[in-house]
């Protein structure tokens, strides 16, 4: 951490709070399997960095931490969603980002709109169950977006639509987009209200 710390020119109280991060997630054992200890450290960096308002980008943080872009995101929301920390979101927008780049590859203005709004409100799902803690926010962005193709009228999207859009971003995969959207979907049957919008679509799928 001292050395991410100083490769990053990071100010100490910034430091100081990704040092607590790190800590929580050592009290919840999150180390292990593909979640090693550098990217964990490189997630805290990130979460605080974010907190703060000393921002450095996952790309920047990769290049110091021994780990890719994609586990620097998957740990930072490893640590939001398995601690007791009050972490804040680092793509708040993701969904967003997603249906923005599936524009730009022709999908049109009224199918976007509902993409988002469905997408949005089971990204919510997925951030409370928690569904893929240890993967990138805009992977389970992706497929909260593909879970609300699904939903809604047209079925626009073939998985590789989604994959693509995503890797803007950071990578992922089809099969990443096909478990968590399914993942995703069982949730919202569960964690929807009844009078949810999203909660109907749901219910007559």
């Amino acid at each position: 951490m001292g050395m991410l710390g100083a490769n990053l020119e990071l100010p100490d109280h910034v430091a100081t709070d990704a040092a607590h991060y790190l800590e929580a997630a050592k009290d919840e054992r999150l180390p292990g399997g593909r979640m090693a200890w550098e990217s964990l450290a490189a997630g805290a960096v990130l979460l605080a960095g974010r907190a703060s308002g000393v921002e450095r980008t996952p790309i920047q943080i990769a290049q110091f931490a021994k780990s890719s872009r994609e586990r620097v995101c998957a740990a930072a929301r490893k640590i939001r969603l398995q601690t007791n920390m009050d972490a804040p979101v680092v793509r708040d927008r993701a969904v967003d980002r997603v249906v923005a780049a599936l524009g730009e590859a022709g999908t049109g203005v009224e199918t976007g709109i509902e993409l988002v709004r469905v997408g949005e409100r089971l990204l919510d799902v997925a951030d409370i169950v928690p569904i893929g803690p240890g993967t990138a926010r805009m992977t389970v962005a992706g497929a909260a977006v593909y879970a609300a193709d699904r939903l809604t009228a047209g079925k626009a999207l073939a998985q590789a639509d989604v994959v693509e859009a995503v890797r803007e971003t950071v990578p992922t995969s089809k099969a990443k987009i096909a478990r968590y959207s399914r993942a995703v979907y069982d949730a919202s049957e569960t964690h929807l209200t009844p009078t949810d919008p999203v909660a109907e679509l749901v219910a007559s799928d």
